[in-house]
């Protein structure tokens, strides 16, 4: 009797364990269900992603070549050198582009003729309405061929015909005996274009007889020798300071040929 109370006891004991440990079939099964539900969840965020992709993907497709976003007027502003007419006559080719295909290098290409204009900023102001902004080159002096007068660019490049108005505070340029060395010419207007506004407004002429040479004359009638166009910016810092003098004492020459040893004589 004794023998068999024990291996009832056992067998008790046995299957007491199996209970609390579970088969790995069964342990299996419970692990694997979390498993499962977060594929489920990860599919079903991947689906709404690819949805959310797809609609925005048909929208800008359909914003990209819908009608009614085609340009039907063109305002121009910013212009001075060149008129916001002229400047629409040669953008008029993008009229019935839906405005997200048009960009400003877009416009700066049609522009590309006109010297007057650098770069562009393009907006949308209506659905049908885009708005060019012109950005102009600075002119810098006013240059002399024979009987034409051409404003110029600080690269040497002619901007537009010269009048009393656009003219009326830039320099001339003189070139030492009629010169029409390009180099020279454009060490001239590069000088020209390291100098403030406000000092080249003082200016009544620039001229040079080499590109070492050059030589800038104030509207008082004093002379400002410059030299090469090497070290502009710090000529020009010191060419501003040096005009804050009384003329009396700065002389009638201002040399900053040197600009760490400036001369006034």
């Amino acid at each position: 009797m004794a023998k068999n109370q024990n291996s009832t006891d056992l067998n008790s004991n046995s299957i007491d364990r199996s209970k609390e440990s579970g088969s790995p079939e069964e342990s299996s099964n419970v692990i694997g269900l979390p498993v499962v539900e977060a594929k489920l969840r990860r599919r079903k965020l991947l689906w709404w992603l690819g949805g959310a992709v797809g609609v925005v993907v048909a929208v800008m497709l359909i914003l990209w070549f819908s009608p009614l976003l085609a340009v039907k007027n063109i305002n121009v502003h910013g212009t001075s050198l060149t008129t916001a007419k002229a400047v629409t006559e040669r953008v008029e080719s993008i009229k019935g582009t839906p405005l997200p295909q048009i960009s400003s290098d877009r416009v700066l290409e049609l522009l590309k003729d006109d010297p007057a204009v650098e770069n562009v900023v393009v907006q949308a102001q209506t659905p049908a309405t885009l708005d060019v902004q012109v950005i102009e080159y600075v002119p810098v002096a006013v240059m002399r061929d024979g009987s034409s007068q051409n404003l110029v660019a600080s690269d040497g490049h002619a901007l537009a015909p010269a009048t009393e108005k656009n003219s009326e505070s830039l320099p001339v340029i003189e070139l030492a005996n009629g010169s029409k060395d390009q180099d020279v010419f454009l060490a001239v207007t590069q000088v020209l274009g390291e100098i403030t506004s406000e000092v080249r407004a003082e200016l009544a002429s620039a001229t040079a007889s080499s590109i070492d040479s050059v030589q800038l004359k104030l509207n008082d009638g004093r002379t400002i020798v410059w030299g090469s166009a090497d070290e502009g910016s710090k000529k020009a810092a010191v060419l501003a300071a040096l005009l804050t003098v009384d003329p009396e004492e700065s002389g009638e020459t201002i040399d900053v040929s040197s600009p760490d040893h400036p001369v006034t004589k």
